[in-house]
């Protein structure tokens, strides 16, 4: 059995949503507390026994989610594409799946559909980062054209490898954190700022100080 042993992470984007600030510095390497959000992600991989990590940048600049995806790859051997559920009015904001049919967790897809328009998508089953891919998904990213928003999507190059092989999708179960945009980002790092005890008794009373404050 092939075994996953390899991970590549997609870190070539412009975070135009946090602009100015990346125009100094790359969105992965902005600190969640005192740790760039890549590292989270880097040390994700490890925990789930990855034994290369390829980390795809753009010119000039924890273990559960992917082991859980990593288990299945071993049950299917086909591609796996980590999901979650996600409410109605963000389906918009990800790749989203058509699910064909359903076994526990595990979903055979029939359609992978980038960013729908509001109201259009065929589920709220969002496609949250974590993949694990045959390699024949190098075949269409190498040939792969600009699509939705203007930008190269990954989504189309899995929805291709899907018309020739069965992709399957699996809502892992885990907390999801979405530092893709401000008010995510702002959120996971209060969240981790209060796992450390240190932090936290000191975070505790500024947060009520600034509340008290609003109120008035």
């Amino acid at each position: 059995m092939r075994k996953v042993r390899k991970a590549i992470i997609p870190a070539a984007g412009l975070g135009t949503r946090f602009l100015p600030a990346t125009k100094a510095m790359p969105k992965e390497i902005l600190p969640i507390v005192d740790k760039p959000t890549i590292q989270y992600i880097v040390e994700e991989a490890i925990d789930s026994g990855i034994e290369d990590i390829i980390i795809v940048t753009g010119k000039g600049k924890r273990a559960p989610g992917l082991r859980q995806l990593m288990d299945e790859y071993e049950k299917t051997l086909s591609s796996i594409i980590g999901v979650q559920q996600v409410p109605e009015d963000e389906t918009h904001r990800y790749g989203i799946i058509d699910p064909l049919t359903k076994e526990g967790r595990r979903y055979q897809v029939k359609n992978f559909v980038e960013k729908p328009k509001p109201g259009t998508a065929p589920s709220n089953l969002a496609i949250l980062g974590r993949y694990i891919f045959t390699p024949e998904i190098f075949m269409y990213l190498e040939k792969q054209e600009v699509g939705a928003g203007g930008e190269i999507q990954l989504t189309d190059a899995i929805q291709k490898l899907n018309e020739i092989q069965r992709v399957f999708a699996f809502d892992f179960e885990g907390r999801r954190y979405d530092v893709g945009e401000k008010l995510g980002f702002i959120q996971t790092t209060l969240e981790f700022a209060m796992q450390d005890p240190e932090l936290k008794t000191k975070l505790v009373p500024f947060i009520e100080n600034l509340l008290n404050k609003e109120e008035i």
